[in-house]
């Protein structure tokens, strides 16, 4: 393999999520026992609080929104709408929430958080970790995770968010790196 081939975006991507596959491995059982009782209940506990803040509007705009002038009621409940939706999974949302999550680019970014951070006590595995693995096999091992290295539009790599989370972790629970995935670390030129 040549020098080149080391540095590439795809290779370090690939050698970064085989080291992050090998570190959950480590607590795939764990996470077999526990991923479908965490989620359910994040759900459960999440859905009741949209499902209440629903009905709160609802009411607001049937009793407080035809008010002239200020309408904080009204005002409030639909802004609260708007966030107790991103703690549910987008499916679960109603047509308005979901427009409104659509147009923040929302997506499930608040539930996986979530449920990363309730795998993360229950596993003791690191929260930057989890939170890369965009799915998990059914024996708990990771399936498939964000990109974690990419082209930096200059023939070089960088890392992506879920990149850094994951190096910073792998290293502060002692695992080797590779030279070239570390020095991705390095603070760029000018930014000292």
């Amino acid at each position: 393999m040549r020098i080149d081939e080391r540095r590439s975006s795809f290779y370090l991507n690939e050698t970064l999520t085989n080291h992050l596959a090998r570190y959950i491995d480590t607590k795939k059982k764990d996470i077999d026992e526990n991923y479908d009782s965490e989620l359910s209940s994040y759900v459960r506990n999440s859905q009741i609080i949209y499902e209440t803040q629903l009905l709160i509007k609802k009411n607001a705009e049937e009793y407080y929104s035809g008010r002239v002038g200020r309408r904080p009621i009204y005002d409030l409940s639909c802004f609260l709408v708007m966030a107790s939706s991103m703690f549910v999974p987008e499916h679960l949302r109603d047509e308005d929430a979901a427009r409104d999550a659509s147009a923040v680019g929302a997506g499930d970014q608040v539930p996986n958080a979530h449920l990363a951070a309730r795998l993360s006590i229950v596993t003791g595995l690191s929260f930057p970790c989890l939170l890369a693995v965009t799915q998990f096999d059914t024996d708990g091992s990771m399936s498939t995770a964000h990109q974690l290295v990419s082209d930096d539009g200059k023939g070089g790599s960088q890392l992506t968010m879920f990149g850094l989370g994951v190096v910073m972790s792998l290293s502060s629970e002692g695992v080797e790196l590779e030279e070239e995935i570390l020095a991705l670390l390095e603070v760029p030129e000018g930014m000292e």
